[in-house]
């Protein structure tokens, strides 16, 4: 990611390589979704962030409060790409 420093960039390498470890050792398939993949199964290709994120809390009104700041677009698409 641009902007990322060296040091960070290895962190999230080497806890990828421990959670893919652990789903191999455990032997619990997964599937990697590009974004254009979920987002177009979903019609939210092309829509801007915040529309990924409105539509969570739609989908997930029990924890909406997580999802009310515009940071918290990561959780939702976690949310998009798990439906």
């Amino acid at each position: 990611m641009p902007g990322q420093g060296l040091a960070s960039t290895f962190r999230f390498g080497q806890a990828d390589g421990i959670v893919r470890g652990v789903l191999g050792a455990l032997r619990i398939a997964f599937v990697e979704v590009p974004p254009a993949t979920w987002k177009k199964h979903l019609r939210l290709d092309g829509a801007e962030k915040d529309v990924a994120r409105s539509y969570a809390i739609q989908r997930f009104p029990a924890i909406a409060d997580q999802l009310a700041r515009k940071k918290d677009i990561g959780r939702a698409d976690a949310l998009l790409i798990a439906l």
